[in-house]
């Protein structure tokens, strides 16, 4: 069967079946040796090629809902379910996990997680074989999903030699190989960078509108997401709490409940609330930067040359957007001429590195994957031994250093938080890192208590970290380094898998931290993470460091985005594209909360004074 067949059948699917593909009819779920479910009173309907988005808090459910569809749940997790689930007809109850994988794949978030085999070719043959599909099916199945993924020069390669990116294909590939009706992912952009997180999303979108598949996917990553959803489904506390249209979801008649329940907001549909009253256009919440624009031109427009305070570089509400201090500052780290090579490795993981950050540094540092912010973290906190004389922290070599004293200095969170974890409950591995400093027992219950109730994590303290939501391990892994008082810490990725109340209040406590005068490196891929709350940014590429400076200015480098595979926030494309018109507009904002609260005093003289006071 050709491509083109296959195309025209699945869309003939999509447009005449305008029927549940996936329902659910009163289902709860609660996993062995648990009392509370971990799903209840679930009922929800997907019609064919719908393209669904799954939100919630950490530990809302939404990683059991998705096992709930392939049949792992109660096949593999175990446990007491009532309530019916229906795939394509069939009921997962009466029909084997192996069966249902040909009608519903399933990505992961970590594509190593379901890889087994050493070459990519190999990988896309497997799930077909298993099922004993002919031979020549499995040859033309893989290449036309190998072309249709781009890539097919990839097929002769070692799986675990390519990217994150290039992983994540692979596995989608492998997956789409059996041709399933329905593709579900959790998360599977969480450990790309930008550039390849967009590019997954593309394809996402090309399965969905060329080939028909329904998609569910769970993914915090909104914004890039956000013009191909149909139906957004918001979970919380193991129930459906909010299913509708993303400008239903994420307009102002739920707003509210979003916002409580920590969801990931489009970047510009936040602010279309922040401004829903003050600009004309905007009562119907935009989602894009096109919905945007026309309105926000229109109300410029009408507004006096002379008042355009969007224009003024010093504005107040522009000032915490700075780099931070201008206190004289001592070095922390510095790191000269560093080169470093992974032994057996050919390919440099870091070349010719130079720099410093002082105590008191709030720094980012961002990259593509393979860029080598990972190795530099490891550098730093002597997992990897650098040569001597490049690296010294408060000027001493840190190769001369004992690995004790440098993390008596430095603190570091891993970016898989399962690597790091030691001990059998959530409280002893809370408490590990003060025992072996010899901390007295007393002082350590009350640090340990203080910090498990900042993250959410104090009902928890008898479970094995492992027993933990993804969220939550994220969340206890951080923690186990912030109750050190150590003069720096790095964390690596550490927002991954959190919603936006979970990611706002560890960067607000970061934030304490740091003015308390402590260092914080934050590796991450979140370019609106770091434009809400960090000043400088360190950006890597190919193992060299290509800059070193003020965020904002990153955005107005189009050769860095483009190097560092690096993609701006919506909000400031925004603006780019309203700097034509008014060319003195800062390129200094970087937040919606900043922006509205300017845009609000330029668009005073349209509002009644009792509007401007209330």
């Amino acid at each position: 069967m050709t491509a083109t067949v296959l195309r025209n059948l699945h869309m003939a699917h999509h447009l005449l079946a305008r029927t549940p593909i996936i329902s659910i009819e009163n289902v709860t779920f609660t996993y062995l040796g648990e009392r509370a479910p971990a799903l209840q009173d679930i009922n929800l309907e997907v019609m064919a090629g719908e393209f669904v988005l799954i939100l919630g808090p950490s530990g809302s459910g939404k990683s059991s809902l998705v096992n709930l569809l392939n049949g792992t749940i109660p096949s593999i997790f175990e446990g007491g379910l009532t309530g019916d689930v229906i795939v394509d007809g069939r009921n997962t109850r009466d029909h084997p996990t192996s069966e249902l994988a040909t009608i519903l794949g399933q990505v992961l978030q970590d594509p190593e997680a379901q890889i087994v085999n050493l070459f990519v070719r190999d990988e896309i043959y497997f799930g077909p074989e298993n099922l004993n599909m002919p031979a020549e099916v499995i040859r033309r199945n893989a290449e036309e999903v190998m072309s249709f993924v781009n890539i097919t020069h990839l097929q002769d390669r070692e799986v675990f030699h390519l990217s994150g990116g290039q992983k994540q294909k692979v596995a989608l590939a492998s997956v789409l190989a059996v041709k399933p009706k329905i593709l579900v992912l959790d998360q599977p952009t969480a450990n790309l960078d930008p550039h390849s997180t967009r590019e997954v999303f593309r394809l996402l979108g090309r399965l969905n509108t060329e080939l028909g598949i329904t998609v569910l996917v769970v993914e915090h990553n909104v914004d890039d997401l956000i013009d191909l959803v149909s139906t957004v489904v918001v979970m919380n506390e193991g129930r459906i709490a909010i299913a509708g249209s993303p400008r239903e979801v994420f307009g102002p008649e739920f707003s509210g409940s979003s916002t409580q329940l920590g969801l990931w907001m489009p970047q510009i549909a936040e602010l279309g609330l922040h401004l829903n009253g003050v600009v004309d256009g905007l009562s119907r919440v935009p989602l894009t930067v096109d919905e945007a624009f026309g309105p926000l031109v229109a109300a410029l427009a009408r507004v006096p040359e002379e008042r355009q305070a969007l224009s003024d570089p010093d504005h107040p509400f522009l000032r915490h957007e700075s780099v931070a201090s201008e206190q004289p500052s001592r070095p922390l780290i510095e790191i000269n001429n560093l080169s470093f090579t992974y032994p057996g490795g050919e390919a440099r993981a870091l070349s010719n590195v130079n720099l410093r950050i002082d105590q008191g540094d709030f720094v980012a540092v961002i990259g593509k994957n393979g860029s080598g912010k990972s190795t530099l973290a490891k550098i730093l906190t002597k997992i990897n031994e650098p040569p001597p004389g490049t690296v010294s922290i408060r000027g001493r070599d840190i190769t001369k250093m004992s690995l004790f004293d440098v993390t008596n200095s430095i603190g570091y969170v891993f970016q898989n938080p399962d690597h790091q974890f030691v001990t059998d409950t959530v409280f002893d591995e809370v408490a590990y890192s003060l025992r072996v400093r010899g901390v007295p027992e007393q002082e350590v219950t009350v640090r340990v208590i203080q910090v498990l109730e900042h993250f959410g994590l104090q009902t928890h303290t008898g479970l094995s970290p492992f027993a933990l939501s993804m969220g939550h391990r994220r969340l206890l892994s951080v923690a186990t380094m912030l109750v050190v008082d150590q003069d720096a810490i790095i964390l690596d990725e550490p927002t991954i898998g959190q919603d936006q109340v979970s990611s706002d209040l560890l960067m607000g406590f970061l934030t304490e931290l740091n003015g308390q005068g402590k260092t914080v490196i934050v590796i991450t891929h979140d370019m609106r993470l770091i434009s809400k709350w960090v000043g400088r940014a360190v950006i890597m590429s190919d193992s060299r460091v290509l800059f070193d400076g003020p965020i904002y200015d990153v955005f107005q480098r189009e050769d860095l985005l483009r190097e560092a595979a690096l993609v701006e926030p919506p909000l400031v494309t925004l603006i780019k594209r309203l700097k034509p018109t008014y060319p003195s507009l800062s390129t200094k904002v970087l937040t919606t909360d900043v922006f509205s609260r300017i845009f609000t005093d330029v668009e005073g003289s349209l509002l009644g004074a009792d509007e401007r006071t209330a």
